[in-house]
């Protein structure tokens, strides 16, 4: 039939992916220096289908850079991971916020905590849904510990700087 078994090389493969394999085998891999690699997955990020511009408010506040004053010695964080638990409130008079922040957890590029906040609530507490949150009523409770939210926020402005790199599951939320 003319065809020769011996000429036959199992291990060649043929196809775009066989291509694709042998480029990436042939070239290391690229690395980018900071900042480039976070520019790059910044930039990803905001071309991907899902993402939502944040929507800022009349009451946004933003981290601004340390005064001479008030600057730590303690270099500020390069990225930091933001965790928000919601708890719902509210009353039939004033209506109802099923996403009401009740707990802020934020921690740095190394695993440090910087900032672990219970949030009181601003309106009757209805659910701390603790199933998905960990958290109990009392916890909220001035008694316990428990901050306002403005200054919890404080909290995290002093963390923040304007180029610190938030890494979090659905930071739009969080943000808000």
């Amino acid at each position: 039939s003319g065809y020769d078994s011996s000429s036959d090389d199992a291990s060649e493969e043929v196809g775009p992916e066989a291509k694709k394999r042998k480029r990436q085998e042939a070239a290391p891999p690229k690395t980018l220096e900071w900042p480039m690699e976070w520019v790059w997955l910044m930039t990803r990020t905001q071309r991907h289908a899902d993402f939502r511009p944040p929507q800022v408010g009349t009451d946004s506040k933003w981290a601004t850079e340390p005064t001479a004053s008030s600057a730590s010695t303690e270099d500020p964080p390069l990225a930091v991971a933001i965790s928000t638990s919601l708890v719902y409130v509210g009353d039939g008079q004033n209506g109802y916020d099923p996403r009401h922040l009740g707990r802020v957890v934020v921690v740095d590029q190394s695993g440090r905590v910087l900032l672990d906040a219970h949030v009181q609530p601003r309106s009757k507490l209805l659910d701390t849904r603790p199933h998905l949150t960990g958290l109990c009523p009392e916890a909220l409770d001035v008694g316990t510990g428990a901050l306002d939210f403005d200054e919890v926020r404080a909290r995290l402005l002093t963390i923040l700087r304007p180029r610190t790199v938030l890494v979090g599951h659905r930071l739009n939320s969080d943000m808000e």
